[in-house]
């Protein structure tokens, strides 16, 4: 029984976001007559003379990156784009960034929504593929995100990328050997990766950043973050800021990392402990952050009894 070329044809642009070759088509048997009739018809669509899609097949970014990957044997997925396709936090699926070696002047067609960067930098060694979609690596990502987003966007999407488990060590190497004058991306991911080794911490997660920037205030004590409680040579607790002088712990209370029954009873344990010693403990959820004033207000009567307790 004969497979119908069209039906293969169908399952691999599925695969694919949607969107095929001309040349996958004529290897499937399907000549360059009946494409015409099938564009036409309206069945598929067409983004250039060699690059074609399922007609109906949901527009999304992925579908476009992996089209205008096409447009070029160089042209790889970068900047937002790649960052969504790795899951980075706080990067959504809205730009379709694409990277070019910089001798090659890249004809976009009127019909993709896409964003063209010129680079001398694409090494084979920085590149990755994801989701069958070519794109920059991680590290070499994080190096140019901050030509196209906030420094505070780079910030985040750094501290989750640590978090899950990239080497501060191979980002920096990456952001060193990438750095020319001028280059605003690497220069913005290389004054936060000094930022961190200044302060001797990583935050664990951008909401604990947000936290610590509004109790960071001259009308609080010494803000000391990662603070390790220690009692008789062991560490009794970690949180995420403290103020020493008061004993008074404050920690970034996200459902990501205090909710549930777990690590509720984690919680509460250490609670228990570091209250032996004199200590206290704030929790600081989202809704706090949208009142910082008054976070800042309520912190300072707390610690004002306490300091040097």
């Amino acid at each position: 029984m004969s497979v119908d070329p069209w039906a293969q044809l169908t399952q691999r642009a599925v695969r694919q976001h949607g969107v095929f070759l001309r040349k996958q088509a004529s290897a499937l048997g399907i000549d360059s007559r009946r494409i015409k009739t099938a564009l036409r018809d309206n069945r598929i669509v067409a983004f250039s003379e060699q690059i074609l899609g399922l007609a109906g097949f949901p527009s999304s970014v992925r579908r476009d990156a992996r089209a205008a990957t096409w447009l070029s044997s160089g042209a790889v997925a970068s900047h937002r784009t790649a960052a969504a396709l790795f899951g980075f936090e706080g990067i959504p699926f809205n730009h379709t960034d694409i990277s070019v070696p910089l001798e090659q002047r890249l004809r976009v067609p009127v019909t993709m929504k896409v964003i063209v960067h010129h680079t001398s930098q694409l090494d084979k060694k920085d590149l990755v593929t994801v989701a069958g979609i070519p794109c920059t690596s991680k590290a070499h990502t994080l190096a140019d995100l901050g030509s196209v987003v906030s420094p505070d966007v780079v910030l985040q999407v750094l501290i989750g990328a640590r978090r899950d488990g990239l080497s501060l060590r191979t980002i920096r190497s990456v952001a060193q050997r990438l750095h020319r004058p001028g280059q605003q991306g690497t220069k913005v991911l290389l004054g936060h990766l000094d930022a961190f080794a200044r302060a001797g911490a990583v935050p664990e997660s951008w909401f604990e950043e947000v936290v610590r920037r509004i109790i960071d205030h001259p009308d609080l004590p010494r803000l000391i973050p990662q603070y390790e409680l220690r009692h008789e040579g062991r560490v009794v607790a970690r949180f995420d800021h403290a103020f020493p002088d008061a004993r008074v712990a404050v920690e970034s209370h996200s459902k990501r990392f205090h909710f549930g029954p777990v690590r509720a009873a984690v919680d509460e344990d250490r609670d228990l402990r570091v209250q032996r010693l004199g200590w206290v403990v704030v929790y600081l959820g989202w809704h706090a952050t949208r009142r910082p004033s008054e976070v800042v207000e309520i912190l300072r009567d707390v610690v004002a009894g306490r300091r040097w307790t």
